[in-house]
């Protein structure tokens, strides 16, 4: 089993937020949580994370989360160039063109960092100070290079010609879809359930019933 590769990244909270922490970078983890569907089981293509492009896929997130994990379908050429992933709110996940929402999430690595090389997938490993709440709704994920100029990897898409992803489209850097609608690239989100308001609801009950008790 080949070693996996960590690299130190910077996590920014929020629209501007100034909070910030490390986060491992890791080569060719399994997937956790797969939403969109693993690429390399329909037709793998690739489109380069290169010169200012910005590449996107929506999804929609049947359950709320506490995140520690995300993974993504790129393969990373172990360079320089420095790596953003950014998630937004998105209205519809099946919009004409990219039309992001609430910026939500942004992780970012310099450009004068070396990342890992990987073949097929990268997995972003949240530390505590890093963990954040997602509920259940629908939402985009943007990748880019950090310098605007320098080919780092290339994203992996399906393109089997069979729509596995329904759910969600993925959009190139000109925020239109990918030529054909059956194309989707890797997001697997991985955490802890978010309790739902019932569930929350009842075990303040209890708590309050075992309080009572113990007077």
């Amino acid at each position: 089993m080949k070693k996996q590769q960590l690299a130190i990244l910077t996590t920014i909270l929020g629209l501007a937020s100034s909070t910030f922490g490390a986060v491992n970078l890791i080569a060719n983890p399994a997937y956790s949580g797969l939403i969109t569907g693993d690429p390399e089981l329909s037709g793998p293509a690739q489109r380069g994370i290169a010169v200012d492009r910005h590449l996107r896929q929506t999804f929609v997130l049947g359950a709320g989360l506490n995140v520690d994990s995300i993974q993504l379908s790129i393969k990373l050429a172990g360079g320089t160039g420095g790596l953003n992933v950014s998630l937004f709110e998105v209205a519809d996940p099946s919009a004409a063109t990219w039309v992001p929402g609430t910026l939500i999430k942004s992780l970012s690595i310099g450009v004068t960092e070396t990342l890992p090389s990987s073949s097929a997938r990268i997995g972003l490993n949240l530390t505590d100070g890093d963990i954040f709440t997602l509920p259940a709704g629908n939402y985009g994920i943007e990748v880019s290079n950090g310098d605007d100029a320098t080919t780092i990897g290339s994203l992996r898409h399906s393109n089997s010609g069979v729509d596995t992803y329904t759910d969600g489209r993925f959009y190139i850097e000109n925020g239109n879809p990918s030529n054909s609608n059956h194309r989707d690239f890797g997001v697997a989100i991985s955490g802890t359930a978010i309790p739902e308001p019932a569930s929350a609801l009842l075990g303040a009950l209890g708590l309050l019933g075992l309080l009572r008790r113990r007077r």
